[in-house]
């Protein structure tokens, strides 16, 4: 089995809400830090691919994550 496989097959046991917590939290940190970066450099400057990056990579698997939640129906 592929490392990648392990790492897929650990990550679909942890819980659906535990997944889309750490997600945000990782998104959120990762924003924190950026965002102090940029407004802590010496001349503002435009983001960088890297900074892109850094940033949407988060914001996707949160969606990703999002999406691929369960619908609760209503009790019939």
């Amino acid at each position: 089995m592929k490392k990648s496989e392990r790492l897929l097959a650990y990550w679909i046991r942890i819980p659906r809400r535990w997944r889309l917590a750490a997600l945000t939290a990782f998104l959120l940190t990762v924003w924190t830090i950026e965002g102090v970066r940029f407004l802590t450099s010496r001349a503002l400057h435009l983001p960088t691919i890297q900074d892109v990056i850094i940033c949407l990579i988060p914001a996707i698997l949160l969606f990703i994550v999002w999406k691929t939640k369960s619908p609760k129906s209503p009790p019939n």
